[in-house]
């Protein structure tokens, strides 16, 4: 049986309270943030009375209402009474002027004809309408989003060793002595402007230096940034765990579109060369880009795999020097005494070393 047959027998077999959860969870994936589930009962596999299922509150003081359900029959005309009870303001207590978009999400299958009626009914109202059925979730939970296909229906989708910036930050930070992810960026504009231009020059760049000093930080800013520039780019990281990557790579990069790869310690990656692979591989209707960090170390041993692809850049990343590492103390963690200050400087700094001479 395939993975989208196993999702979608899957999806059948979910009751409405179960429902609403993993569709709020795929929403937020899409880019629906500010989820307030009214229809859903907090810690619990249950549904509650509500008009509208989910309430989605936009930066402009707009609103974005969902409704769920997962009957078998009848489902444009149970939409349809939800439609009216949304465009209800004594039931919402919200004005049709401030609703900007309702979504549908369902277990089930829509005519066209169906479909079409339901988006004149919003049309009328000058609403915009989204309607995601079992086809559409399927496919999205199999190329997309295979964490909420594991977590709320038990389908392995991957290895779950391509995982997106949030759960990467969250993965990483957990790892026993690792140096925390989720603090803010410091000192590395002049490098964080190269790596970008790297980016935007070639397909692949490779950021080495040692270990300890920054180089996945520094990564994951330029990701960050790199978005903000080319939104139509998808940013997937690489979190290593022990398994063969092949099928995983596959799955995610055999569609169309754009996409960006983090591969953070490319020298704990044991077939870095499927990456190189990729780029050679990316045909006309994508686009494609790596980006690597390595320990200087075995810098030379990715760089020889990376000499077979022409278009890639290196950037080596040095060391911060005391006063940087005395204020990032000082902004993070608020060590403000000189003593202490000091002492966790120097101790950085020699653990850096020490880590580096070692390996």
């Amino acid at each position: 049986m395939s993975k989208i047959n196993q999702i979608e027998n899957e999806l059948l077999q979910l009751d409405g309270g179960a429902f609403q959860k993993l569709a709020d969870a795929y929403l937020y994936k899409r880019g629906y943030d500010r989820i307030n589930p009214l229809g859903s009962v907090i810690g619990a596999d249950k549904v509650r009375q509500g008009t509208p299922d989910t309430l989605v509150v936009l930066p402009n003081g707009k609103y974005i209402f969902a409704e769920y359900t997962t009957q078998k029959e009848g489902v444009a005309n149970k939409f349809k009474k939800d439609l009216d009870k949304c465009f209800d303001e004594v039931k919402t207590g919200i004005s049709v002027e401030k609703i900007q978009e309702i979504v549908l999400c369902h277990t089930s299958m829509l005519s066209p004809s169906e479909e079409n009626l339901l988006r004149e009914e919003c049309q009328k109202r000058g609403v915009n309408l989204n309607i995601f059925g079992i086809g559409p979730i399927s496919h999205d939970l199999y190329q997309k989003y295979p964490g909420i296909a594991r977590d709320f229906l038990g389908v392995e989708v991957d290895t779950g060793q391509i995982i997106d910036i949030a759960e990467y930050v969250l993965a990483y930070d957990k790892k026993a002595g690792a140096t925390p992810l989720n603090i803010a960026f410091h000192f590395r504009e002049e490098e964080l402007e190269q790596v970008l231009q790297g980016l935007n020059n070639s397909n692949l760049v490779i950021v080495f230096g040692k270990a300890g000093i920054g180089k996945s930080r520094l990564t994951l800013e330029c990701c960050n940034q790199f978005l903000v520039s080319h939104p139509e780019y998808q940013v997937r990281c690489i979190f290593i765990r022990e398994a063969n990557i092949f099928e995983d790579l596959r799955v995610y990069f055999s569609e169309p579109g754009c996409h960006l790869i983090f591969v953070d310690d490319a020298n704990r990656v044991n077939s870095f060369e499927y990456f190189i692979q990729i780029l050679h591989d990316q045909r006309e209707d994508q686009q494609i880009k790596v980006i690597a960090t390595v320990r200087d170390y075995a810098f030379e041993k990715v760089k020889e795999l990376a000499q077979s692809y022409k278009n890639w850049t290196e950037i080596e990343l040095n060391s911060l020097d005391e006063n940087q590492i005395k204020q990032i103390l000082k902004d993070e963690y608020e060590i403000l005494h000189p003593l202490y200050l000091n002492r966790i400087a120097d101790t950085a700094l020699t653990a850096v070393m020490r880590y580096s001479n070692s390996n």
